[in-house]
């Protein structure tokens, strides 16, 4: 998922192309604006920290760059836009705060094209970045793995809330969500490394146990004065059932038994050779 010659790559930004065109970037810059980019992994918290943020004046940090699913062509088909460089700044230009600080939340496909099509080098290059990860990967990948099955993403999605009970344990499915997981985070850990950049680590543990003192983090981070008495209760809760600790209990005893099962066969095996 990171450098120049990685297959991947190519084909996102081969995918970009056909949609946009994608001369160099030469707009002005936006010197005038706070620009906070919070680079994510799935099932992190990133929803209800964006809420936060918009409650305390620190822009709209949604996932303004989504170009899946139809995303990147509706708005240019909308805003009539004739190149990634316009996608961009309409995505900008469209959510600056009254506080003048734009906001955006990315997973790494989302970012990689602002990173290898030049977004990155003309207007994100001075940004600061905030990097929300969880501690327990694993509880993050069952997260997300229930989330997928049952579409019960957020609170806020209360047509789907039943169909978490229906989701069936998949050890297949979670490790491949847990694959996915750490692929992300390698890659980002790729970004900051070879672009020097110490972004402000923010766990979901954290923000789940002490949302104010995070918000009065990324303040100190962005250089702008700590809210009198920050606004921590939005739409947005914590989503967990008692299936996650379920599902997650028994992808551990699966590997365990595997572990022991290989372990046995392979002594096995070298005492018949």
């Amino acid at each position: 998922m990171f450098g120049a010659d990685n297959a991947h790559v190519r084909r996102t930004c081969d995918g970009i192309a056909k949609v946009v065109r994608t001369p160099a970037f030469q707009g002005p810059a936006y010197d005038d604006l706070t620009m906070l980019m919070v680079c994510m992994t799935p099932r992190s918290g990133s929803q209800y920290l964006g809420s936060v943020l918009r409650d305390n004046g620190l822009g709209l940090a949604h996932e303004h760059f989504r170009y899946t699913g139809g995303a990147i062509e509706q708005i240019v088909t909308e805003h009539a836009l004739d190149t990634f460089e316009d996608f961009v700044r309409d995505q900008i230009d469209r959510n600056i705060s009254q506080r003048k600080v734009f906001s955006a939340k990315a997973d790494w496909m989302q970012f990689l094209p602002l990173y290898y099509l030049g977004a990155y080098q003309h207007y994100f290059r001075s940004a600061h970045y905030v990097y929300l990860t969880r501690h327990d990967r694993l509880d993050q990948a069952v997260s997300r793995f229930i989330a997928t099955e049952s579409r019960y993403f957020h609170t806020t999605y209360h047509d789907h809330k039943d169909a978490v009970a229906a989701v069936v344990f998949s050890y297949e499915g979670i490790a491949a969500h847990l694959d996915h997981i750490l692929a992300l985070e390698k890659a980002w850990e790729q970004f900051f490394l070879s672009e020097a950049i110490t972004p402000l680590r923010i766990f979901y543990e954290d923000l789940a146990a002490d949302a104010a003192g995070v918000i009065c983090g990324i303040c100190d981070h962005l250089g702008r004065p700590r809210p009198e008495h920050a606004i921590i209760e939005t739409e947005f809760k914590i989503v967990r059932t008692q299936k996650n600790a379920e599902f997650k209990a028994r992808f551990q005893r699966q590997r365990q038994e595997d572990r022991q099962i290989f372990a046995i066969e392979f002594a096995t095996s070298h005492l018949r050779g």
